[in-house]
């Protein structure tokens, strides 16, 4: 026989090896199966690796010498140490790695997304629809995530602001935050439960009423309106201070930074001035001391 011949004929072997493997297996009951698996896996990964490669003739006809040289080829593949559990854990972390940066990047669009305070009318008007729409659909996913970032955080008759307001801000920044929370207060003016400071701090932030052909004022859907508002209260102080402090952090670090003094040349400077002959003489040039 050819090297060809010799090949298909092994392959043909092998492949009708496997169906019988297969036909036992398909009568056992579904434990004994799942035993199996794996060993039917890799026996059609040497079958396809046999039908894309050729062996040498002697390779092939040793094998066909044997009984069952689908199995023989399996029992020497167990016995290797191979890095298939490597590859598993490689595929696992670039998995996890590629639902991290998606996820990264999604949370960096819901950040850079300005808030759009105008209303559907304004939008219309001035082309601005699309960034309307987008803004709405934002702010309406950020109210779900304060609701739920009180409850995950409300235990024992007691909210862990920071930890509350620090689930969402790390999502959507603080201007959607504040903006979401400032609608939702305007809109509990009369609840009593909502305090005075929080409610003139509503106040100050711009919020139009927004009726698309005279329905209701569409900001009502942006009220966080599932948990006590009570908690809205506590949550609202939490972001606001929170806010508050981070400027305060910013504001120091920029006083840190050292002042690079209007006369003071740069070493970039230094470097880019022709040599002055500085000796006594005038012969030659000496570094000038440090300024």
């Amino acid at each position: 026989m050819t090297s060809e011949e010799l090949n298909t004929t092994l392959y043909q072997r092998m492949f009708a090896e496997q169906e019988q493997f297969k036909a036992w297996l398909l009568t056992q009951p579904p434990e004994e199966i799942l035993n199996h698996t794996y060993e039917y896996s890799v026996r059609e990964d040497i079958l396809i690796t046999l039908e894309n490669n050729d062996l040498y003739d002697e390779q092939a006809e040793a094998l066909l010498r044997s009984e069952s040289p689908l199995a023989d080829v399996y029992k020497e593949f167990s016995k290797q140490e191979t890095d298939y559990m490597d590859v598993v854990l490689d595929s696992l972390e670039t998995c996890a790695d590629a639902e991290i940066a998606r996820e990264q990047k999604r949370r960096e669009e819901l950040r850079n997304t300005p808030v759009y305070p105008y209303p559907y009318e304004y939008a219309a008007e001035n082309g601005e629809v699309e960034k309307y729409w987008q803004s709405r659909k934002i702010s309406i996913a950020c109210r779900d995530a304060i609701e739920k970032a009180i409850g995950d955080h409300y235990a024992d008759n007691c909210l862990n602001t920071a930890a509350a307001v620090r689930q969402v801000v790390d999502v959507f920044g603080y201007d959607r935050t504040l903006y979401v929370l400032a609608v939702t207060v305007q809109h509990k003016e009369r609840d009593g439960r909502i305090s005075h400071n929080n409610k003139e701090w509503a106040k100050s932030v711009p919020v139009f009423e927004d009726r698309i052909d005279g329905s209701a004022d569409n900001n009502r859907f942006l009220v966080v309106d599932k948990v006590n508002p009570g908690l809205v209260d506590l949550f609202v102080r939490g972001a606001r201070r929170a806010q508050a402090q981070e400027k305060e952090m910013q504001a120091e670090k920029a006083k840190t930074i050292p002042a690079v003094a209007a006369d003071k040349p740069t070493i970039l400077e230094k470097l880019k001035r022709p040599l002055q002959k500085n000796s006594p003489n005038n012969s030659a040039h000496f570094p000038e001391p440090e300024l």
